[in-house]
């Protein structure tokens, strides 16, 4: 699906795939049909992209204030009128930089991100330093190819005591 509508608007030989980190679609298949079309895979850290994504950062933050008491029954007539109220009262220019700038991606601010993320209750140790020192350092970078994603893959699958089913 990446493939046939991405390849349109294609400029260079590599494409990016940013992936959230759930597993259940990395197949061997998978990996290798991207593999072989010069697709490289990025995979985010397990529940963080709510942080970098503009659209979440200040956007989903309009809509919360716009309607403060929750869900309200509105009937689709209803719910696109007040979208579109919240829409031009949020889409200006000045927010749509100020998203960019609080999610760390224009300009590019890489501990925007990084000083939101929270390691896993099991490794939320006393010391930076001890917690760097339970964690594999395959496990701290970026994939740069599908070779190294398929190995954090499994050493996550190893870590979590997980029956390899292939």
């Amino acid at each position: 699906h990446f493939k046939f509508w991405s390849s349109k608007r294609q400029i260079s030989k590599y494409q990016l795939l940013i992936l959230n980190s759930y597993t259940s679609h990395f197949t061997r298949e998978f990996i290798q049909f991207y593999n072989n079309h010069l697709i490289i895979l990025f995979t985010t850290i397990l529940y963080t992209t709510y942080i970098y994504q503009p659209l979440n950062v200040v956007y989903g933050k309009a809509v919360a204030k716009a309607f403060p008491n929750g869900y309200i029954n509105f009937n689709k007539i209803e719910f696109l009128q007040a979208l579109y109220i919240v829409r031009i009262d949020t889409f200006k220019s000045s927010t749509i930089l100020s998203a960019w700038r609080k999610s760390g991606l224009i300009p590019f601010n890489l501990s925007v991100v990084v000083n939101q993320i929270r390691l896993p209750s099991k490794l939320q140790l006393a010391t930076p330093l001890l917690e760097t020192a339970l964690i594999d350092n395959r496990l701290l970078k970026t994939p740069s190819n599908a070779r190294m994603l398929e190995t954090i893959v499994v050493l996550l699958v190893k870590d979590e005591g997980i029956q390899d089913k292939t």
